[in-house]
């Protein structure tokens, strides 16, 4: 969860209510109304006047905006599970960057900011303990409610302790722990459920009239109804193991949540603790649901009979849910005893069946019915659902295309059938049939969404249903979405992937490349559509992201930042397994490797050396060792500049690069090679007449060659005695086309045998004969590889000839030696070369009571005094006039 302008915006609107309210004194109702209903009406303008909400709640386009600040509240409430999570990666941005609010004032602040609904989602999805500390202060909170007005918040409390303690085995705790989350969890939803039956400040209820108070007793009946319905509907369905919102995931601790959620029926929990918590919870709410049938007299039944709603009496309304719930109860092993189950069947009433008439009914009568106020409109709404001529109906179509939030999750299947086989083999209507099939569609829940995806790209075959200017208009609208929001609900591709995949992995695999935010969401769009990696086209002949991925490559990836996301997003793919490794590896890298090979092109092959190094393990290319090492010496002759006139800058790191693989494959040979690998590898690197620098990193192959690097390369045995200028001649030609590792290991190789100031001489004096060279041949190519060299030099004396404690010998010799190979370089390249010495000179400065030596006075007749002298004397660049 990071922070995003709205956050920060909504952060300051508490921080601002805090100075004025200070919210660590609001910790209940007492004494406190007045400052709490100016916050709650100060916060509530904010959203208003943002577009968050309005009189009728939260605006859908800003439901995860709004989901965010809920979540906001909660993290920086006081809470035990908090304190907890304070170090925790996904929330310690957010938590305690406010003032910490007392549980009362979180409570008034979710209910009355038309947020209840997230208070039922944060219950059911968040981190158990976390959730059931906030499902406790709720709960407690609730004693301040007025009974005959917030039912429903009574409702949705209770159901989503229940949807908690459903969830508990989809998670890693010990013994211990699970046992405490169930026996607090349970305690909770009993001392919620009880309010039912015995509601706090009931003198509310003594004040109402004699009709008021019937229709209080309805609606309390209604909603227990809807809420035994609710929960015995969970306890048989599927276990919900999802986190519904990454916001909720990230409260998670790592590896708590299971990587294989159990996916069977709530009532056929595999955890014994869990399933008896259940089986216990259930006879509670039987039990205290009882309680409130007994409360019902004949004369409160009978006056329901004047009360409409809905185009229905009360009575009619609550018998038609007392068959539903009986009927439901009936289906649940170990409750159909319970002595409530028949007394709820002496108020049952089954509702007119209007499906078994649909089809017998004409169109206008319908529409004439759904359009009426009468009491059975939503019974003849839901029932177009078997209508078998509906799409022939074009008011029919428009009413399901009007009312579509009205149908539920498996009504919606069903029309979604009814219009796409109808389209499929009918003209009539059709163009109004298959846009109403693709709204349907997003209506459906994301588990029958893949299936129907599946159904409609039968065979592995993908197929566009539009890419006109307003399909990509609704993608773009789409994905900036995502971008603006990346904590937002990725769910929705799901809908615009239906009518042209191609589109949607386009503008994932584009957005991917533009910054690692975006990165990692769009890897997260992805695995939603990890079930479609290997589709494809019918025209093409690969998947289709395989040829997405072989066009961003070849074409768009036109900066090191590009490059390096996609490197990541491609790596983060092939680790999630939506694109297998051995895929990106044969069908992506090599092929892309061996044509930058041909062009010799050092950027395309860079790309394909950070793939191989960021998406494998070395172990994952054990079977493929011997051709890959094969390529790699082939990476490595094109890679490595045969002299200065070659080098390109992005050579150097690819080529360190390169080495740092090869090395890492070459070591998993044992002492001892197999035949097959060792013969068939080196016919083909002898083949090869490699330069000496790469041949010493297949010694162990070729054999017959030192471990000293530069022995091997040079072919010289050097000792004390050694003539320093042959020695300078090889280092020259060995630092001007090698790594800084291999200058390093240089220096490393010479300072074995010679004094270490010979060792600077020698660097220097080939430094020199390198300035020379590019002086010979001022090109682009030649200035730079003397640029990196200059780079490499100031590494080696700070990491190689400086020790830990500096003295004036070394410093003395640095900085004569630098100072001559400065007065020698061309004026053009002052400011190039002098910001590569700069570390080096701040590093001097630093440690300037470690020496006595006056460095700017060696560079007092050099091109770089000025330079110097600021660096030393933080002065306009004046001489220094010490000795």
């Amino acid at each position: 969860m990071d922070f995003t302008p709205e956050l920060s915006a909504f952060e300051g609107l508490i921080i601002s209510l805090n100075h004025t309210n200070s919210f660590s004194r609001i910790t209940s109702k007492g004494g406190n109304v007045e400052k709490v209903r100016t916050i709650i009406e100060s916060m509530t303008r904010f959203l208003k006047n943002e577009k968050y909400i309005n009189e009728n709640g939260v605006i859908d386009t800003m439901i995860s905006k709004t989901r965010k600040f809920a979540m906001y509240i909660v993290l920086n409430s006081d809470l035990k599970a908090v304190k907890e999570m304070a170090e925790m990666e996904g929330v310690f941005l957010v938590i305690q960057s406010i003032p910490n609010i007392p549980q009362y004032l979180m409570c008034e602040m979710l209910w009355n900011l038309c947020m209840e609904n997230f208070v039922y989602e944060i219950i059911t999805y968040c981190y158990p303990p976390l959730a059931v500390e906030v499902a406790g202060a709720f709960t407690e909170h609730y004693k301040y409610s007025d009974p005959t007005k917030e039912l429903k918040k009574l409702h949705n409390l209770s159901a989503a302790i229940y949807s908690l303690i459903c969830r508990l085995h989809c998670f890693e705790f010990d013994t211990a722990t699970l046992s405490k989350l169930l026996t607090t969890s349970y305690e909770i939803l009993l001392k919620c459920v009880k309010y039912f039956p015995n509601p706090p400040n009931d003198l509310s209820i003594d004040l109402l009239d004699n009709d008021e108070l019937y229709k209080f007793h309805g609606k309390r009946f209604k909603t227990i109804l809807l809420l035994i319905y609710e929960c015995f509907s969970c306890y048989t369905q599927e276990v919900n193991s999802s986190w519904f919102n990454d916001i909720y995931r990230s409260t998670y601790k790592d590896g708590c949540f299971k990587c294989n959620p159990p996916t069977n029926k709530v009532c056929d929990c595999p955890n014994i603790d869990v399933n008896n918590c259940l089986i216990t919870s259930n006879v509670m709410l039987l039990d205290v649901f009882q309680e409130v049938v007994m409360g019902i007299s004949i004369d409160i039944f009978c006056a329901w009979s004047e009360f409409e709603e809905e185009g229905k009496t009360m009575q009619q309304t609550i018998g038609e849910l007392c068959h539903k719930v009986r009927t439901k109860l009936l289906q649940v092993n170990g409750v159909a005893e319970h002595p409530v189950v028949g007394m709820v069947q002496q108020m049952a009433r089954k509702p007119a069946v209007i499906n078994d008439i649909i089809n017998v009914t004409d169109a206008n009568v319908i529409v004439q019915n759904i359009y009426s106020n009468c009491e059975d409109k939503s019974a003849w709404l839901h029932a177009l659902v078997h209508k078998e001529v509906l799409c022939q109906h074009i008011d029919l179509i428009n009413i399901i295309e009007t009312n579509l939030r009205e149908f539920n999750n498996e009504e919606c299947l069903q029309l979604y059938y009814k219009f796409t086989n109808y389209a499929k083999s009918n003209t009539l209507n059709r163009e109004s049939v298959i846009p109403v099939s693709i709204k349907i569609f997003r209506r459906c829940s994301v588990p029958d969404k893949h299936r129907l995806l599946k159904e409609h790209f039968s065979d592995n075959q993908f197929y566009d249903m539009t890419d006109d200017e307003t399909f990509l208009i609704l993608l773009t609208e789409m994905f900036n979405k995502f971008v603006a929001d990346t904590d937002a609900d990725f769910k929705e591709v799901l809908d615009v992937f239906l009518l042209n995949p191609k589109q949607v992995f386009k503008k994932i695999f584009v957005l991917a490349e533009e910054n690692g935010q975006l990165t990692n969401a769009m890897l997260k769009v992805m695995d939603l559509l990890r079930d479609y990696s290997n589709y494809y086209y019918v025209t093409e002949t690969e998947p289709c992201i395989i040829s997405i991925i072989k066009k961003i490559i070849d074409e768009s990836l036109d900066s090191d930042s590009k490059q390096d996301n996609m490197v990541k997003f491609l790596s983060g793919l092939k680790i999630s397994n939506i694109l297998p490794g051995t895929k990106l590896l044969l069908l992506i890298i090599m092929p892309h490797m061996h044509k930058a090979l041909l062009n010799k092109d050092i950027g395309k092959i860079h790309v394909q050396m950070q793939l191989l190094n960021e998406a494998y393990t070395i172990r994952e290319l054990l079977e493929y060792r011997a051709p890959m090492l094969a390529m790699l010496s082939q990476v490595m002759e094109v890679v490595r500049w045969g002299n200065i006139k070659a080098f390109v800058p992005k050579a150097s790191s690819t080529l360190q690069l390169t080495l740092n693989f090869q090395k890492s494959l070459v070591e998993t040979y044992d002492a001892v090679i197999p035949n097959d690998e060792g013969d068939w590898l080196r016919i083909r690197l002898k083949r090869k007449n490699m330069q000496p620098q790469n041949n010493f990193y297949f010694r162990k192959l070729l054999g017959g060659q030192s471990s000293n690097f530069f022995q091997a390369v040079s072919g010289m045995h050097v000792d004390k005695d050694t003539n320093r200028s042959e020695i300078s001649i090889w280092v020259t030609q060995i630092l001007s086309s090698g790594t800084q590792d291999e200058w390093c290991v240089v220096w490393d190789n010479l300072a074995r045998y010679i004094d270490d100031i010979d060792v600077l001489c020698i660097f220097h004096e080939a430094m020199r004969m390198i300035a020379k060279a590019v002086e010979g041949t001022r090109t682009p190519a030649t200035r730079a590889c003397f640029f990196y060299c200059i780079q490499n030099l100031v590494y080696v004396i700070r990491y190689k000839f400086f020790q830990a404690s500096l003295s004036d010998r070394q410093v003395i010799s640095t900085a004569f030696s630098l100072s001559k190979l400065l007065k020698e370089t061309n004026v053009e390249d002052i400011d190039e070369i002098g910001s590569r010495l700069m570390p080096l000179f701040a590093y001097l400065v630093e440690k300037k009571n470690h020496y006595t030596t006056n460095v700017p006075s060696y560079f007092k007749n050099t091109k770089y005094s000025t330079l110097v002298n600021r660096a030393f004397n933080g002065d306009d660049g004046e001489d220094s006039d010490n000795t």
